[in-house]
């Protein structure tokens, strides 16, 4: 092997897909993610991955969501970026989950239809304004959106300890 194919092969280790099929392979041969637990039982493949600083681990949905929890808690610390991803609006509008359907935050408004919704594809016209309530504990943290029944959730902190 040339010392330029042998380049190619160490960038592509480096890659999160190469990364990702290796711990898709672990999971295969050992049946335990790296959160310690099963796969989760029920939709899609019962894990999910945490990407941090080039590495990549899988999570069983459960720990997804616990995950989830903790990026909205470490959105409503001060200094901190407070747009929180991978929250949906559940079918009746009525809670923001993660992608696997686990509760996060209780809707208390639904307001008026957002300016651009039909440009997002949505012809319906359901995207509304939104504002949910996280609760932790004694911690209160109340996230504002866009967002339309059973559909991807923009979020941002808007009150908490910022």
């Amino acid at each position: 092997m040339s010392e330029t194919e042998s380049e190619t092969v160490k960038s592509h280790r480096d890659t999160i897909d190469y990364k990702m099929d290796v711990a898709r392979q672990n999971i295969t041969d050992t049946g335990i993610c790296d959160c310690g637990h099963a796969p989760s039982d029920g939709l899609g493949t019962g894990y999910g991955y945490q990407v941090d600083d080039g590495e990549v681990w899988t999570m069983c949905y459960p720990c997804c969501a616990v995950e989830t929890r903790d990026d909205v808690m470490n959105a409503s610390a001060p200094g901190r970026d407070p747009r929180v991803g991978g929250l949906y609006m559940n079918t009746d509008g009525s809670e923001l989950t993660t992608w696997t359907g686990e509760p996060i935050a209780r809707v208390i408004w639904r307001g008026e239809p957002h300016p651009f919704a039909r440009r997002w594809r949505n012809e319906r016209n359901t995207r509304r304004y939104y504002n949910a309530v996280f609760t932790a504990g004694c911690e209160r943290i109340v996230l504002s959106g866009v967002a339309a029944p059973g559909e991807y959730a923009t979020a941002r902190v808007i009150k908490g300890d910022r």
